[in-house]
């Protein structure tokens, strides 16, 4: 049964829906602490392993492409009209960087504290040496949009853009050469398995090129598991195993470097934009209107976050108080559990639709409080 019972401190995370904006891109620093960004300056976060995610006040309303953590604490994100944000504190707080340009930026990755680079319109890559109090623009040799961006040490780097583009960079992105990609269509992401010459850039038409050679050669790889839809990231966490997502909620995987892909089912056909693994087994991938999937078993299955609970869950007393702050929906077939002594609190206006099953074990001595 349901008792009344005093109220509890509110917590800093917190369940339900917090975003219906575009998520364009998803970075985990560890197991724990992940970051997604979007449309409209949207900036989440989960400290729990995506179970919650609390929405952060970036300052800005620009669109959002980018987000790369080293840290917990230390992170950066870009976006439209030049706009880089760092944040020392785990986005708590998020400060301007001047970055020179009002072109979009895209991709953002750095290698250490002081040494990070960022990728944007027109050919545009910017380095900075000093963690972004100045950034300086690059040779790149390029006028094409460039969105990927990967590196396997501080100073080999690659980026991926528009119309097939592969630039390599072997002095710490100062300079830049182009390779020859063998494509002509876009290509929206690159990744390179760490401290390996193994790489692969994703992009439009279902494109995956792969290389074995730092992209001294690139060849082409044919995905039969999905159908013919446009690819936005990738990301291997060594050099066999591999994931890539893309329109109307298309995933695939690979065990094998490349060599063969397999669709996974999403549960959903929103377009993906970004697809992250801290470590094999446990993921994220992103998406429009907000859409966040979680999987635990290397990308074989997917279940909703952000507001959707698809699977059999539990709320224990010692996550209590809960903080509802978006609308939460328990989907059909699904069962919800709220333990004894847990006090769900509702932002207004917010609260639970039960399409599957609520059990509340409150009990007279440890009761189950739904405040607003």
């Amino acid at each position: 049964g349901l008792f009344s019972a005093t109220s509890l401190p509110f917590t800093i995370s917190g369940l339900g829906r917090v975003t219906d904006y575009s998520l364009r891109a998803v970075d985990y620093v560890n197991e724990k602490n992940a970051w997604a960004v979007g449309l409209s300056g949207t900036i989440i976060m989960t400290n729990d392993g995506g179970y919650t995610w609390s929405k952060q006040d970036s300052g800005t309303t620009a669109d959002l492409f980018g987000v790369d953590f080293l840290t917990p604490h230390l992170g950066w994100v870009v976006g439209a009209n030049g706009t880089i944000l760092r944040t020392v504190n785990g986005g708590h707080t998020w400060t301007p960087q001047a970055s020179g340009t009002t072109v979009i930026l895209y991709g953002v990755r750095f290698a250490t504290t002081n040494q990070g680079w960022v990728t944007g319109e027109g050919g545009l890559i910017l380095y900075t040496v000093n963690g972004g109090t100045n950034w300086l623009t690059a040779n790149s040799g390029s006028n094409r949009t460039l969105r990927g961006l990967s590196f396997t040490t501080a100073t080999q780097l690659w980026a991926a853009g528009d119309q097939g583009e592969v630039l390599v960079s072997s002095d710490g992105g100062l300079t830049w050469v182009k390779q020859t990609s063998n494509t002509t269509l876009d290509l929206r992401s690159v990744s390179f398995a760490p401290a390996s010459s193994k790489g692969w850039a994703v992009g439009r038409e279902g494109r995956i090129i792969q290389t074995q050679d730092g992209g001294a050669t690139w060849s082409e790889k044919t995905v039969s598991a999905s159908p013919v839809e446009d690819f936005s990231a990738v990301q291997f966490v060594d050099e066999n195993k591999g994931w890539v997502v893309g329109n109307n909620g298309v995933i695939v995987k690979t065990t094998d470097g490349g060599n063969t892909w397999s669709g996974a089912p999403s549960g959903t056909a929103a377009d993906l934009f970004g697809v992250m693994f801290v470590h094999n087994p446990d993921g994220s991938a992103v998406g429009a209107g907000g859409t966040v999937l979680q999987s635990t078993d290397a990308g074989a299955t997917w279940f909703p976050e952000n507001g959707i609970i698809a699977k059999n869950t539990t709320w224990p007393a010692s996550i209590s108080p809960i903080q509802v702050v978006g609308p939460i929906t328990v989907s059909q077939g699904v069962l919800l559990t709220i333990e004894a002594g847990v006090e769900v609190r509702f932002d207004s206006g917010k609260g639970i639709q039960v399409d599957g099953i609520l059990i509340a074990k409150g009990t007279p001595t440890q009761p189950i409080t739904f405040t607003a």
